[in-house]
């Protein structure tokens, strides 16, 4: 399903183009969603992965290991398999780690993350209470009023967070930030 999604995306001619065109494949047809998870939709065209260049020198400064495979390969099957993993989690009805989602903050009534500079991410996935009633950890920035960016964790269950539309590129950034810190 990813793969399909990559190509008619533009995904793969930038990471991993291909040197011969063949035929194209009959495009299959695209699962339903559980809707039960509130879901924002759209057609993600603008969706860029990173450039191997700053990739290249980004993984070699912070000494990822990339297994053997080059960045880009590398970068196309992180990105996949968090995909994978975020809509596994939609037709479970719930959410998964590293996870870019839209957060209902209470005290103001207002739903926060989603925006182009305004992102809260998932940061971890509890089942304390049983594997049917996860509740997680979300980080996000807040801007305070000395203008200054602070980041603020906090834990919330799944009835406050809905997901948002899927954007490959800040998916490799959250990926990528996570990665290098460990």
């Amino acid at each position: 399903m990813f793969t399909k999604w990559a190509e008619k995306s533009g995904l793969f001619g930038i990471l991993a183009p291909r040197k011969q065109q063949g035929k194209e494949e009959e495009e299959e047809e695209e699962p339903t969603t559980n809707n039960s998870v509130q879901q924002t939709t759209t057609t993600s065209t603008d969706s860029v992965p990173p450039s191997s260049s700053s990739s290249n020198n980004n993984h070699k400064n912070r000494g990822i290991d990339t297994g053997g495979l080059s960045v880009d390969d590398y970068a196309q099957s992180l990105v996949e398999g968090q995909y994978q993993r975020e809509q596994t989690a939609l037709a479970q009805d719930s959410f998964c780690k590293l996870q870019r989602v839209q957060y209902y903050h209470k005290h103001t009534d207002s739903w926060i993350g989603g925006s182009e500079d305004d992102d809260v991410v998932i940061v971890g996935v509890h089942h304390d209470d049983g594997h049917d009633k996860p509740y997680y950890t979300i980080q996000y920035h807040v801007t305070e009023d000395t203008g200054e960016r602070r980041l603020v964790e906090k834990q919330t269950t799944g009835d406050r967070l809905r997901t948002v539309p899927w954007n490959a590129q800040k998916t490799w950034n959250i990926l990528s930030t996570k990665r290098s810190s460990k």
